[in-house]
């Protein structure tokens, strides 16, 4: 699967309210355990979800990120197939007018 960069995508992640929590999302937290990454390479934004800082301090602190997604209750690789579809449906709109 190709690596999106998509700096307007990363911008309404982080325009979504936090998963855990609610709050104000203010990082667009790359899922690490959704795509191979490889030597220095991150996983696709198309795999971002929004956090608050506390919360993506707290996720890459934990270690096990599936399990620290599990305890909490959410789905994030869901939120995120989801977020990225309806964010492509919006841009295919918008170029439609």
């Amino acid at each position: 699967m190709k690596r999106i960069r998509n700096a307007k995508y990363r911008l309404n992640v982080r325009r979504q309210p936090c998963l855990i929590c609610g709050a104000q999302a203010d990082d667009a937290h790359h899922l690490r355990f959704a795509q191979d990454r490889g030597m220095g390479l991150k996983v696709s934004d198309h795999f971002c979800v929004p956090l608050c800082r506390g919360h993506h301090r707290e996720n890459h602190t934990w270690g096990a990120e599936k399990t620290w997604w599990a305890l909490h209750g959410v789905d994030p690789v869901a939120w995120a197939e989801n977020n990225w579809k309806a964010f492509c449906d919006a841009a295919e709109r918008e170029d439609e007018t």
